[in-house]
C-alpha cells in the first residue's frame, strides 16, 4: 500500500468517524428537546392544524374523527409501533426476498443475463462462508437432546457452534427452527424478531420513563431503524446486543418500581440469558459497563430508604443469576 493510499485511508476513516460523533451528539440533543418539550411541540402542532370557523362542515367532522381516533392511538405506541414496523417489512416478505449481502452469481459463473441486478459486495462474506453453512448444519444434521452432533463436513469432524443464536439450544432459536428449514428464511426471521424487539423495549422504557407515550414511540422508532441495525442484519449476534441490553434497561427499571413482580425477574432472567448467548463478546462488555452503571444509579435513588434499597438488590440479583 503507497503513503498515499494509507494517507487517503485515514482521512476518509477519519471523515466517518468525525460523522459518527457529530450525529450521536445531535441524535442525543434531538432526545432531550423532544423529551422536554414534547407536549408543548404536539399541542403547538393541533393548534397549527386546527380546522378554521370558514372550514365547511364535512371537513370538520372528519377532522373531528381523526382527532378523536388519533388520540386513542396516541395512548397506545406498542400498537402504533408495532402496525409500523408491520407496514415496513410486509412487502419484503410480500415478495419473497430473504437478506444476502453480495451476489453468488459470479462464484456460481453464471452469464450476465442469469445475473441478479442487486449491488455485490464480498465484505460480508463470512455471510456465506460461516453463517449459512453453520445454521444448514444445525437444520439437518443429528442432535443429542437441543445441542447438534459432531459432523462430516470437514476431514475430521468439527463440532458445530452452539453460540451466536445459531443453537436450538436459545429458546427463539428452537422456536424457528421448529417451522423453518433454510438457513437463508432463518436469518431473515431472526434479524426481524431482533429488530422488533429492540424498538419494543425502547417503547417501553422510555414510555415508563417520560410517562409520555409520544416519547416512547419515537424512541422505539429510532431504535428500529438505527442504520447499523440495516447494515449487520445478516449478523444476528451485533444486534442481539442492543435488544437485549435494552431489555435489560427496561426491567430494571421495572424492578426498582415493581419490586415484587415476577415479570420483571423473568425479563431480566431471559435478557441476561439471551445477551450471553446470542450478542457478540466484546457488545456485551460494552452493554455490561452500561447495565452496571444504570444498576448503581438506580441504588444511588434508594439510599434513603434501605428496605427498599436490599429488595431491589435481591431482586435483581436472583434475576441475574437466573438468566
Amino acid at each position: 500500500m503507497s503513503w498515499a493510499t494509507l494517507n487517503s485511508f485515514f482521512a476518509n476513516h477519519m471523515v466517518i468517524g468525525l460523522l459518527i460523533i457529530i450525529g450521536t451528539f445531535l441524535n442525543i440533543i434531538l432526545g432531550f428537546v423532544l423529551y422536554k418539550y414534547f407536549k408543548s411541540i404536539t399541542i403547538f402542532i393541533s393548534d397549527a392544524i386546527a380546522p378554521i370557523p370558514q372550514m365547511p362542515l364535512s371537513i370538520q367532522r372528519i377532522w373531528e374523527v381523526i382527532r378523536r381516533h388519533g388520540s386513542w392511538l396516541y395512548q397506545r405506541p406498542v400498537l402504533v409501533y408495532s402496525v409500523v414496523m408491520l407496514a415496513w417489512f410486509a412487502p419484503f416478505f410480500i415478495s419473497n426476498q430473504v437478506l444476502l449481502p453480495f451476489r453468488t452469481f459470479m462464484y456460481a459463473n453464471l452469464e450476465p443475463a442469469q445475473q441478479s441486478i442487486y449491488t455485490e459486495t464480498t465484505f460480508f462474506s463470512d455471510y456465506l462462508s460461516f453463517h449459512i453453512p453453520e445454521v444448514n448444519l444445525q437444520l439437518q444434521v443429528p442432535r443429542s437432546g437441543w445441542h447438534g452432533l459432531w459432523t462430516n463436513s470437514l476431514e475430521f469432524g468439527r463440532p458445530i457452534s452452539q453460540g451466536g443464536g445459531f443453537s436450538p439450544a436459545y429458546v427463539i432459536t428452537w422456536m424457528l427452527m421448529g417451522v423453518i428449514r433454510d438457513p437463508y428464511i432463518y436469518f431473515t426471521i431472526f434479524f426481524v424478531v431482533l429488530g422488533y424487539l429492540a424498538g419494543l423495549f425502547g417503547v417501553l422504557y422510555a414510555h415508563d420513563v417520560s410517562g409520555n407515550p409520544g416519547v416512547g414511540l419515537l424512541t422505539g422508532l429510532f431504535l428500529a431503524f438505527t442504520p447499523s441495525f440495516f447494515f449487520w442484519n445478516t449478523f444476528p449476534m451485533f444486534i442481539a446486543a442492543t435488544t437485549w441490553g435494552m431489555a435489560l434497561f427496561y426491567g430494571l427499571h421495572r424492578i426498582r418500581h415493581q419490586p415484587t413482580s415476577r415479570l420483571s425477574i423473568l425479563l431480566v432472567g431471559f435478557a441476561v440469558y439471551s445477551l450471553v448467548y446470542t450478542a457478540y463478546p466484546q457488545l456485551i462488555i460494552h452493554f455490561a459497563y452500561l447495565c452496571i452503571g444504570y444498576f448503581c444509579w438506580q441504588v444511588w435513588q434508594l439510599r434513603t430508604n434501605s428496605s427498599a434499597l436490599w429488595r431491589y438488590i435481591g431482586a435483581c440479583c436472583v434475576a441475574v443469576g437466573l438468566g
